[in-house]
């Protein structure tokens, strides 16, 4: 067995070690709910940080990322074109019209190649430069705004937190990955990510979408989504719960507490369209980040959560197009 392919169904079984654990502390959970009666939830409430900023800082943040990358798309503008490389062959080179063909369809092949591989990494250049200045931008904008420290807004991380965003991960990833699993069967998985490593199956390829992908987005895409988004809807419903005089009807109760995630989490999806099915498993993958981060009120959790399942998937999908299958 080649080492790729090793690497490819370790990588595989280890995931699905993964997804088993999470099913079975999925079983243990219902069983002690339903048979035994203990109503407890998944996660203790305990939110360090009460959200406080309003649901239009998540505008702040999606205007700084795209400012940021028309400009540096136009910055980039200005490189040289793949088509730069095409190089021609002089005449007294060409010993028939046959090979000349051959020999210019394959020039014509390398050069598509080229300007293609060449095309998706300055994609990911741009979304993960403009994804980094929005983060700066948002952090700046934040404290500006509202005279706090970070740690007010639940950032920094903790022991604790990597302990906590570990569990999770196995809670939230095994079904994700099953409804994944399902809806990919019906619907082909696109996305960015595949389509360069498929073009360009390299070291600096996979380092280049190993800070785009797993490190950068994981907490741009948390930042926005779960605490500016569904924090600042949070805030809304919170003011919305303050108007109702006490005792407050449950109905409003459980509105209040899962409107903010399940609108985010709607966002979260749509943001994905065009990825083929992506848009289901991640609704729910949404979901239970957005139920993590309202119990702890800690943003590293999901972001931990985030980070495992994209370095879970690159390195699958990486070492699959290495190996061939």
């Amino acid at each position: 067995m080649e080492p790729a392919t090793l690497v490819f169904w370790t990588l595989n079984i280890l995931v699905w070690i993964g997804v088993v654990a999470g099913v079975v502390l999925w079983l243990l959970w219902a069983v002690k709910w339903f048979a035994l009666g203990r109503r407890t939830p998944l996660l203790e409430s305990d939110p360090e940080a009460k959200p406080f900023w309003e649901w239009s800082d998540f505008l702040i943040m999606i205007g700084s990322f795209i400012i940021a990358y028309v400009l540096a798309a136009y910055a980039f503008a200005g490189t040289p074109s793949p088509n730069s490389l095409r190089q021609s062959v002089p005449a007294e080179q060409v010993a028939k019209p046959e090979i000349d063909a051959v020999l210019a369809k394959q020039s014509e092949h390398a050069v598509d190649s080229t300007k293609q591989r060449n095309q998706y990494r300055r994609a990911i250049v741009l979304h993960t430069f403009a994804s980094f200045s929005a983060i700066l931008l948002t952090l700046v904008w934040l404290q500006a705004s509202y005279r706090r420290p970070l740690s007010a807004f639940g950032l920094g991380v903790t022991f604790a937190d990597v302990r906590r965003g570990l569990i999770a991960a196995v809670w939230i990833l095994s079904p994700v990955l099953l409804i994944s699993s399902l809806v990919s069967w019906l619907v082909p998985y696109r996305h960015l990510l595949l389509d360069t490593m498929a073009s360009d199956p390299t070291w600096d390829s996979f380092a280049l979408l190993l800070v785009s992908a797993v490190i950068v987005t994981p907490v741009a895409e948390e930042l926005a989504f779960r605490m500016l988004l569904q924090g600042g809807l949070q805030t809304l419903a919170n003011r919305m719960l303050s108007n109702h005089s006490d005792p407050k009807p449950r109905s409003v109760m459980i509105f209040t507490s899962w409107a903010p995630i399940l609108a985010s989490s709607v966002f979260f999806a749509l943001m994905h369209l065009g990825q083929g099915a992506a848009p289901i498993p991640l609704f729910v993958f949404s979901i239970g980040l957005g139920y993590v981060y309202r119990q702890t009120g800690r943003l590293a959790i999901p972001i931990l959560i985030h980070f495992v399942l994209n370095l879970s998937t690159l390195c699958v999908e990486f070492s699959r197009i290495s190996a061939g299958l």
